[in-house]
Order: C-alpha cells, then structure tokens, then sequence
C-alpha cells in the first residue's frame, strides 16, 4: 500500500501512547540485541519475543550506564523510506508487579542502517502503570489477542495487519525528511538505548513488543 503524504508528514520524533488501531502496522522480521539476559529457569529473553506481540514475553538485558543496542531487519531495503512509527510496548507487561519491579526505556537515539547516521532521538514517558489491555477476540475472522489462549496470534492478519491493543505501545515518529532516509536505501533500524527509568529491585531493562507502523514487506 502507497503510502499519503498527507498522513505521513512528520517534521520531528512525538511520543504518545497510541488509541487507535495501526492502518499498516506489522513487525520487524528479525531483531538483534548487543546484550541479552541469560535464561532464569522456564523463562527466556530473547529478542524474538519483542515480535511476537504478546505481552507476556519480554526481552530483557542488564543495564550498566552504557549504551544498548537494538538491530531492527525489515526484512528487505527500499529506495523509500519504509517506516514512519516504531511502536514500543515499554517494560514488562505481564503485570504491575513485572513492570514497576523492572526497568524501562527512557532516552533512546535511532539510527539508520548504521551509527554513522542518527536519524532521531527522543525521550519515553515512564510507564508507571500497567496499560488497559482490553482484548477484542473474534474467531470468526481468525482474531486472537487474548495472549492467555493457545491461539494467540497478536494481530488479525485480515484486516490489515492491525495489532491487538494498539493503546499498550509508545509511538516515536520518525522524520521522513530527514536526509539519513531521503533518497537511500533502508534496510536496518538501530535503536540505542541511552538510558532507563530504574526499576524498584532490578536495572533490567525490559521491552515487551517491537513494531512499525508503515509500509509492510509482505
């Protein structure tokens, strides 16, 4: 889908958490993490789980002052600027308890196919309080966004791709003018994360889920 200028005009990065379905949403095919928590017990925190869209698994890494990296693959490069959202559902989302005990995202830079070219940088709010997940199921149109059910998919692969509980995610715009983007090719979106909102007991920072609002590259 060809994307309007008209929705798309973004002249610097805006924060806002999202209360409104995403139009041409989906996620990143691969994502890579300069660190990662090792495994504890039953659960992991690997860096597929910031795509699978559910907010029960987090990935997660020990945060020392220095910065931590995340590689996000769109999965192919354009001669167009494919994204112009990242959607981050920041910290651990599984309950209250998990989010405020952990840490989350506060300043972050992004970066385009390498760090020799920032193309934003922006400051979170702190998610002090778990969002309101109200999930909407339909079988009927192959919908399961209820992560409790063995079903769940995260995002109705019907109707455009819209992802379950879009209002649970953070948006950074991304400045589609910038000269990092205009004319290149955009394979790779690096995201540095700077520094965090500490958590009551542990400086691990968390992420729940990774996605993009743009054009899909399926």
């Amino acid at each position: 889908m060809k994307l309007s200028k008209a929705i798309i005009l973004v002249a610097v990065a805006t924060l806002t958490f999202i209360s409104q379905c995403f139009s041409d949403a989906g996620t990143f095919r691969t994502i890579k993490a300069s660190k990662v928590l090792p495994n504890q017990g039953k659960n992991n925190y690997k860096t597929s789980n910031m795509t699978d869209l559910n907010p029960n698994t987090i990935w997660a890494a020990s945060f020392d002052g220095k910065p931590i990296y995340l590689y996000l693959d769109y999965g192919e490069k354009f001669d167009e600027w494919p994204i112009y959202e990242i959607n981050i559902r920041n910290g651990y989302h599984r309950d209250q308890k998990s989010l405020i005990n952990n840490s989350r995202v506060k300043d972050v830079k992004i970066y385009v196919n390498s760090l020799d070219n920032l193309w934003t940088e922006a400051t979170l709010p702190d998610v002090k309080k778990l969002p309101n997940y109200t999930f909407d199921t339909d079988p009927e149109l192959d919908i399961f966004c209820d992560p409790k059910s063995k079903k769940f998919n995260g995002f109705n692969e019907v109707d455009a791709r819209a992802l379950c509980d879009s209002d649970t995610y953070q948006s950074i715009s991304l400045p589609y003018d910038s000269p990092v983007v205009q004319g290149k090719y955009v394979k790779t979106i690096i995201i540095e994360i700077v520094s965090i909102y500490p958590g009551n007991k542990w400086n691990d920072v968390c992420i729940s889920d990774i996605a993009y609002e743009g054009k899909n590259s399926n």
